[in-house]
């Protein structure tokens, strides 16, 4: 009985389907313009020694800002995509986060 009591409440504290459907979708959009952002923020990264004292703050500030866009596309793929979709997106984000933290952790000391 306490069980049913639970989940009916559950039930009723959870948003409606569709409101959660519209709202991924929203976000989901949200998570494409972030990484859009990335691609944008490409051609700024500088060509000629990424790492010479120079480019460094460039370069790092440009790392850290894909970190973040990543980071919260990342949340809402986790909380809006399901099953093999999820998996692949979210893992390439994942790896994309692990390349950028490890560039960080060489560049940016």
């Amino acid at each position: 009985m306490r069980l049913a009591l639970a989940l009916f409440v559950l039930l009723l504290s959870a948003p409606p389907l569709a409101a959660q459907e519209a709202q991924c979708r929203r976000d989901l959009a949200r998570a494409s313009a972030l990484i859009e952002e990335v691609h944008r923020r490409a051609p700024q990264f500088p060509t000629i020694d990424p790492y010479s004292r120079a480019n460094k703050p460039l370069t790092c500030a440009l790392l850290r800002q894909n970190h973040a866009a990543l980071a919260a596309a990342s949340v809402i793929m986790d909380r809006c995509l399901t099953g093999h979709e999820r998996s692949k997106d979210r893992g390439q984000i994942l790896n994309s986060i692990g390349d950028i933290d490890a560039a960080i952790a060489e560049i940016c000391r």
